[in-house]
């Protein structure tokens, strides 16, 4: 059993001395003639056993958190720490809402869950299915009918009175629950958090707030969420506020909570563990909470959890682990600067584990790479080769994703189709991703791209006619974030697409430019070739990735379809997907046609689902990242030791 405090034990040794007088023995003066009892020995003390030491668990993180006060700090190692104060209260797995502090989540078919109608006038706040934000309803505005799941039967509001879909949810929390210094844990405490997280002090993204007419407690155990009307949210199972103790900061400001010092380094929870101290540069420490609503199955195996922050990279990283100053490494020490972990890393983990040296717990994670075409680039020929579909279908079948998930990720990895994740439960059924480099290079000749030379390693070149002159090159530039991890992708995708004759030029740039928008942004600016970038996948598909009305332009500064792709077909699925009843047919049609679609047209191609991996010790058990949780330690209570595991 692996300890890490040493403890020291005192034994205390009774003795007895006799003073000689002189150099000689005692006289027969001294002492009675008359022979007695012995005198009894001295008998040593028995020491009182000390107790065992606690049982710790050490989780290495890549850097220390800013705070643990739910609105001030979102990074991934304050999450890490509140998954072990908090514990939920809702987990996202598999791409699914899961309860933990609540009885179930609501959901329209048992009732806890439903839509109505209601009338709404001029100036009423509503959901604009157009813009897709909370608006006051004026004359001319476009707005979703009562029943209405199509774009067909929007309409324009020309005043009076009108009738729109809400949305209400109920949400009931667990009997029982304790905040860790014994305070009950009501549904009061969830309308605090609500509160406080709508503030305009409180530094938190306002998306769900601005859209919720209403968040209020029914009883001591329920709330009830109320959407703005038009706003059929399909991820309302998770529209549960974190609840935050009203018994200590019911009476405060947001500013005040912000401020307080408890709040950020010390806040009071329900989960596995509350916090005992933190030592600012070095580590947080917390102990298992007697009041965890499951204590009673044994939860959590360790006494204690000691977080320690780990710098000089993945390396160092790996290094403690290997020594045993770190159990868990938290998977962001083990990314690169670019949020990835590098093919060598993995290559070396992966050896570290066939030496059994210590353990990986993988899965593939939320993120899907892809690859995207600049079909209208700004200031650029109106034609560029990737305008026919022709060519973006043969670079798709030049594509060896099994090759991709192999070379950079060792097989950890997922390989995507049409932009949904493997796994996701709206996927559809086929996901088998075709490499098929010789169909490739013939669709490539029959759309005018000739192999003159016979070498596949130069690119093909034009046959002539569209306003692009004969003799161009195949070639595109590929515009990559910096770093090792990609670097090596564009360089894996580079040599690929040259087998097929197509030229490569990688051009790298920052995180920050990837995401700077319009006009001054490289990608979102659209003056990019092609680009490789990474983007997240929830319940419901991000369709306004490919939406007409998402591209970047003076119009829409914010728009992030970057391809330029535009296809009324499309956009007319996506704006059923936006306005459809949750858990409805129509949803699932609109997905399943947003799919096709993407398979046919292909703005652009799915490359990979990025591993999330969790490096460990050998003899740790229960750790099991999720491709959609936020962090991969989101089960903190459920990780053991030895005669722990289950």
């Amino acid at each position: 059993m692996r300890r890490h405090r040493s403890y020291g034990v005192a034994l205390v040794v009774l003795g007895c001395g006799l003073m000689a007088v002189g150099c000689q023995g005692p006289s027969p003066d001294d002492f009675p003639l008359t022979a007695g009892p012995s005198p009894t020995a001295p008998v040593a003390a028995t020491p009182t056993p000390l107790p065992p030491p606690p049982e710790m668990l050490v989780v290495c993180l890549a850097e220390e958190p800013a705070s643990l006060y739910l609105y001030a700090d979102n990074s991934v190692a304050s999450a890490v720490v509140r998954q072990a104060i908090y514990d939920g209260p809702i987990d996202f797995l598999d791409f699914a809402y899961q309860p933990v502090i609540l009885e179930k989540l609501p959901s329209l078919a048992d009732g806890d869950a439903s839509i109505v109608p209601v009338p709404l006038a001029s100036g009423d706040i509503y959901w604009n299915p157009i813009t897709q934000l909370p608006e006051n309803l004026r004359p001319g505005k476009m707005y979703v009918p009562s029943g209405c799941e199509n774009e067909t039967c929007m309409r324009s509001f020309q005043g009076g009175e009108v009738q729109m879909d809400q949305l209400t949810a109920d949400f009931r929390l667990l009997p029982g629950l304790q905040w860790s210094d014994g305070a009950a844990l009501t549904a009061a405490d969830s309308v605090l958090s609500y509160r406080l997280d709508g503030a305009s002090d409180t530094p938190s993204f306002k998306f769900l707030y601005d859209r919720t007419q209403s968040y209020e407690a029914v009883d001591e155990r329920t709330v009830r969420w109320t959407g703005i009307p038009g706003f059929l949210d399909a991820e309302y199972p998770g529209n549960f506020w974190s609840p935050l103790p009203s018994h200590l900061m019911g009476d405060l400001s947001a500013g005040e909570v912000l401020a307080l010092e408890e709040a950020n380094r010390a806040p009071v929870g329900w989960g596995p563990y509350r916090m005992l101290e933190w030592v600012p540069g070095e580590h947080i420490l917390v102990e298992k909470n007697p009041l965890y609503f499951r204590a009673e199955e044994g939860l959590p195996a360790f006494d204690q959890l000691l977080f320690r922050f780990v710098s000089g990279g993945p390396e160092a990283g790996v290094q403690q682990l290997l020594t045993s100053e770190c159990d868990v490494l938290e998977e962001g020490v083990l990314l690169d600067g670019r949020g990835q972990p590098t093919p060598d890393l993995l290559e070396t983990l992966t050896r570290y584990v066939e030496e059994d040296r210590l353990s990986l717990a993988a899965s593939t994670g939320t993120l899907v790479t892809r690859l995207d075409f600049n079909l209208t680039p700004v200031g650029m020929p109106d034609r560029p080769p990737a305008h026919d579909q022709r060519v973006r279908e043969a670079v798709d079948l030049c594509l060896d994703r099994a090759a991709l998930n192999t070379d950079l990720f060792v097989g950890l990895g997922g390989i995507p189709r049409d932009g949904l994740p493997p796994g996701h439960p709206l996927a559809l059924t086929r996901q088998t991703v075709v490499h098929d480099p010789a169909q490739g290079s013939e669709i490539l000749s029959q759309a005018g791209w000739l192999d003159t030379d016979g070498d596949p390693a130069t690119p093909r070149l034009w046959s002539g006619g569209l306003g692009i002159p004969a003799g161009t090159p195949l070639s595109f530039q590929l515009t990559v974030a910096q770093g090792v991890a990609g670097r090596s992708l564009g360089q894996a995708l580079q040599r690929q697409l040259e087998e097929c004759g197509i030229g490569i030029e990688l051009v790298e740039t920052s995180a920050d430019d990837l995401a700077q928008p319009w006009p001054d942004g490289p990608v979102l600016g659209r003056t990019f070739d092609t680009v490789v970038w990474s983007w997240p996948t929830l319940t419901t598909p991000l369709c306004e990735a490919y939406a007409g009305w998402e591209v970047p332009s003076q119009a829409q500064p914010l728009g992030i379809n970057a391809s330029g792709f535009a296809q009324p077909g499309y956009d007319a699925e996506c704006r059923a997907l936006l306005i459809s009843r949750p858990e409805g047919q129509r949803r699932l049609e609109a997905v399943q046609a947003l799919q096709q679609i993407l398979a046919l047209e292909r703005p652009g191609v799915a490359l990979a689902a990025p591993p999330r991996i969790v490096a460990h010790a050998s003899d740790l058990c229960g750790l099991a990242p999720n491709p959609s949780v936020l962090t991969g330690l989101w089960n903190l209570e459920e990780v053991g030791r030895g005669q722990d595991c289950r």
